[in-house]
Parts: structure tokens; C-alpha cells; sequence
């Protein structure tokens, strides 16, 4: 049997909406009106406890799952779990450098260029790099940051085989069905 990083992705949501529906509904099953047929709360606490259990282990799954997929980036062979791990700084990376091309107004402020002046002479801050360095950079940004997000959507579809991941069809069919 093989799995996907979306198969992991969408048991992890399952199992996550299952122990959150567990986590609720054990405060109201504490208290009970006669007429009331509810769950009792040791009942909802082993909902609990077996939504917890599967969900840590299928996070514990995603994460071999990803040291074991290797994702090309920009011609560099990475794992997953690096690409997941690169990806924000990647995202924000490219922010800067977009923000420093293009500027980017104080919203207290009709001119950018107020917070780069010196009152006693007005002298005026010179910019360190031009805006086309700036814009070189930010596309090289957006570039490697999309290269990141490419990796990891196809690392995600590489089907492994569950042995490699330490887990049996068994426990497979319990965590995916």
C-alpha cells in the first residue's frame, strides 16, 4: 500500500476535526438532564484520547514522509521537510525585496521620503541599492519562492510505500478510512 503527502494532509485535517469535536463536546458531557441520552464523559474523553493518538501518529508519519521525499529546487535535491521549512522564509523574503523596489507609503505620511529627512538641514537619505537592484532581487526572490512551492506540491504527490514509514496496512486502513 502507498501513500501521498495529501492522503497525509487530509487525515491529519480528519483526525484534527474529530478530536476538536471530542474536546467540545466533553464539557457538555458532564452535566445531563433526566430525559437527556447522552455520551458520558469517560465515553467522549476515549473519542478523545483515540482522535489524539491517531492524529499525533499521523503527524509523527508526515514528517518521515517528508525527510524521505527528495524535491528538486532550482537544481538542487532537497528533502520535503527542508522545502516546508524554507518556503515562509522564501515568502517573506520576497516581500522585502518587493517592498524595498517598489516603496512603500507611511500611512500617516503623504511622503514616503519624510521618514528619510533630517529636520535641522533637510538632507535627504540616498537610496543604498537602485530600484532596478531592488526588482532584480525581489523577481530572484519570487523566483527561488516559487521554485519552493513547485517542490512541495510535487513532493506531495510522490506515492511511498507505507513500509518505508514504519506503519502497517493495518494501522493504514485505521488512520485513512
Amino acid at each position: 500500500m502507498k501513500v501521498n503527502g495529501y492522503q497525509l494532509r487530509e487525515g491529519i485535517k480528519r483526525w484534527l476535526l474529530q478530536r476538536d469535536a471530542a474536546s467540545s463536546a466533553f464539557k457538555d458531557s458532564l452535566f445531563s438532564f433526566n430525559d437527556e441520552d447522552k455520551s458520558t464523559p469517560d465515553k467522549v474523553m476515549l473519542e478523545f484520547d483515540k482522535a489524539d493518538h491517531n492524529l499525533a501518529r499521523l503527524e509523527e508519519i508526515q514528517q518521515c514522509y517528508n525527510r524521505i521525499v527528495l524535491c528538486n529546487v532550482m537544481s538542487k535535491q532537497i528533502t520535503l521537510a527542508l522545502c516546508v521549512k524554507l518556503v515562509g522564509g522564501a515568502g517573506r523574503r520576497e516581500k522585502m525585496w518587493r517592498e524595498a523596489a517598489v516603496g512603500k507609503k507611511d500611512r500617516f505620511s503623504y511622503r514616503e521620503e519624510a521618514s528619510r529627512e533630517r529636520d535641522s538641514s533637510k538632507e535627504y537619505a540616498k537610496r543604498v541599492l537602485s530600484v532596478k537592484d531592488c526588482s532584480d532581487a525581489s523577481q530572484a526572490a519570487a523566483k527561488y519562492a516559487s521554485a519552493l512551492r513547485n517542490a512541495i506540491a510535487r513532493g506531495n504527490a510522490t506515492e511511498v510505500e507505507v513500509a518505508n514509514l514504519v506503519i502497517t496496512d493495518d494501522e493504514c486502513n485505521v488512520l485513512f478510512d
